[in-house]
């Protein structure tokens, strides 16, 4: 599994491990979450532009976030936060959500 996106070493909180799946909306990563010692999976959307990304874009990942953290199942991660900030992979945090795998 590859992606054109790479994310740093270490993001806000979480340490990066590895990316463990891909889909439409974005490439998902296993992280680990240094303050509450658990290990999280961080989704990071496609952007077309990583200078200027397109608001459309953040804003549907922002509502699928808000879906995602009204659902809950015993078969699926719980959504622990979002964020819609933009920053360059390269010099700080695109925009992420983080779960914590079961």
């Amino acid at each position: 599994m590859t992606s054109s996106l790479s994310l740093p070493e270490s993001f806000g909180k979480y340490r990066v491990a590895r990316q463990i799946g891909q889909g439409g909306m974005g490439c998902v990563w296993l992280a680990h979450d240094t303050l509450l010692a658990r290990p999280v999976a961080l989704k990071v959307p496609h952007l077309n532009n990583s200078d200027d990304p397109d608001p459309i874009i953040l804003a549907r990942f922002q509502r699928e976030a808000k879906a995602a953290a009204a659902l809950h199942h015993p078969n699926r991660a719980a959504s622990r936060s979002a964020c819609s900030r933009w920053r360059r992979a390269s010099a700080g945090s695109p925009a992420a959500s983080a779960s914590r795998p079961r």
